[in-house]
């Protein structure tokens, strides 16, 4: 059948005297390949699991062993420090209390570089990923910050004591 094949590609591109011998080797060799693919593919249709290397009965043994993996709910770290070039809001410290105000002042210091003498805040910022404190000295640490961390600094505080928590 092959053969019969390759002769009709070979009528097909002029006949055998205008092929040479490696261009009717190779169609020959082509078409050998397109009946081996075929032939795999009809063998397949049959044994689904011919190319597994397991019969029907171990595959279904196979399939049973398989352990779904455990997913668990990671929870989301919000780490979007804006300090450094966007001024705080009212509205954003509005929606906070003494402590979260408190908190935030401090963030600052401590994206920066501050080490802390409250051991509560300290141990707070210790747990942080991010944190990588370096020096107790405020006047490096404040220069270091940004114009827009040095601002708000100010606002913080100032809305600190207008709320009665300074």
């Amino acid at each position: 059948m092959v053969i019969i094949k390759a002769k009709k590609k070979i009528k097909k591109y002029g006949g055998p005297t205008r092929l040479s011998k490696g261009a009717k080797v190779l169609i020959t060799i082509v078409l050998i390949l397109e009946l081996a693919a075929l032939a795999l593919v009809i063998a397949i249709s049959k044994d689904p699991y011919l190319l597994t290397g397991y019969s029907e009965a171990e595959e279904a043994i196979v399939e049973e062993e398989v352990i779904e993996p455990v997913v668990e709910e990671v929870p989301v770290v919000e780490d979007i420090y804006t300090m450094d070039y966007a001024l705080v809001t009212t509205e954003e410290l509005d929606a906070l209390d003494s402590e979260g105000t408190y908190l935030m002042l401090n963030e600052i210091y401590a994206r920066n570089g501050f080490i802390f003498g409250s051991t509560n805040l300290q141990a707070h910022f210790d747990s942080q990923e991010w944190y990588e404190g370096y020096t107790s000295d405020m006047d490096e640490v404040y220069s270091n910050m940004t114009y827009t961390e040095q601002q708000n600094i100010e606002i913080i505080v100032e809305y600190q004591k207008e709320h009665g928590y300074r």
